[in-house]
């Protein structure tokens, strides 16, 4: 039986490690990053990092070893597309902020694999996989409370535009069948975090059922995007509007670069903007932000 649950509970995790390829081909396509993070695929590389160093430690080829050294590689793959077209992008920050995280990531797999190693020869591989199981079972419960984020944005716009709900069910899945399997092994290691990720799936599908399913692809009524990337309302002038601003109809309805007014002044008209970013990836709430599906992966 447990064979079967692990064997299902891995591809279900092989399934969300997958998720996120489409948004990294838009960024290789697009050679921008827009308005996505590298914190997730960061997250998914150090996840998967953590639980092979345990694997390695208890002797669980499959399916620990098996399925987290492909979300391990998945996920470094995602943030190497990342960091290599985040040059292109003009913002300071976003380039400063990408290298810091993938640092932060690399050396949390660093000193954990050492740890290991040290612990494993000064003691034995029983107590160096007691250590390492705690420490994995806190990132992965910090891992699931990420969506707390997404989840007060959902509340504050009521709407789920920033969540797929295919994702949430597969997540939700995903943590009950590896929860379930931790109970057949009795590894309480997997078991524990698992259950919490388990009930935070519950959550997000809670949404779900309390504001519907948005279309992910429009931004919010009355929103549309800058040049910068920042959103603003922007209003239509009505059949009055140009006349009421001293405006002559014709000019005000037309595509001219500017117009005169009664007393002779210019008034310059903005360029019309467009609505969404080509190759952005989830919907818009009220304040302009995008809202993204957090990726929640691993064992």
């Amino acid at each position: 039986m447990a064979g079967i649950v692990g064997t299902l509970a891995s591809i279900a995790s092989i399934l969300l490690n997958v998720s996120p390829a489409r948004d990294v081909w838009d960024i290789n396509k697009t050679r921008s990053v827009t308005e996505r993070s590298i914190l997730p695929y960061c997250m998914m590389m150090v996840d998967g990092a953590n639980w092979v160093v345990y694997a390695s430690l208890i002797d669980d080829v499959f399916p620990i070893g098996f399925t987290n050294a492909f979300g391990f590689v998945a996920g470094s793959t995602y943030s190497a597309v990342y960091l290599r077209n985040c040059w292109h992008d003009k913002r300071e920050r976003v380039r400063r902020d990408a290298w810091r995280i993938f640092a932060g990531a690399v050396s949390i797999i660093g000193l954990m694999a050492t740890s290991a190693v040290v612990m494993a020869v000064v003691w034995s591989s029983t107590t160096a996989a007691d250590s390492i199981g705690y420490f994995v079972d806190v990132f992965n419960v910090c891992l699931y409370a990420s969506p707390l984020e997404l989840a007060w944005k959902v509340l504050r716009t009521r709407s789920t535009s920033g969540m797929y709900l295919p994702l949430s069910i597969t997540i939700a899945a995903a943590a009950a069948l590896w929860a379930t399997y931790g109970y057949l092994t009795s590894d309480w290691f997997v078991a524990a975090p698992q259950s919490v990720g388990f009930l935070a799936g519950l959550a997000q599908l809670s949404l779900f059922l309390r504001f519907g399913i948005a279309d992910n692809n429009q931004p919010s009524e009355g929103q549309a995007l800058e040049p910068d990337g920042q959103s603003g309302n922007r209003s239509s002038p009505g059949p009055g509007d140009g006349a009421d601003a001293g405006v002559p109809a014709a000019a005000a309805g037309s595509g001219e670069r500017g117009s005169r007014l009664s007393d002779g002044s210019e008034v310059r008209n903005a360029p019309p903007t467009s609505v969404g970013s080509p190759g952005s990836e989830g919907g818009r709430g009220r304040g302009g932000g995008q809202l993204r599906e957090p990726l929640i992966t691993g064992t």
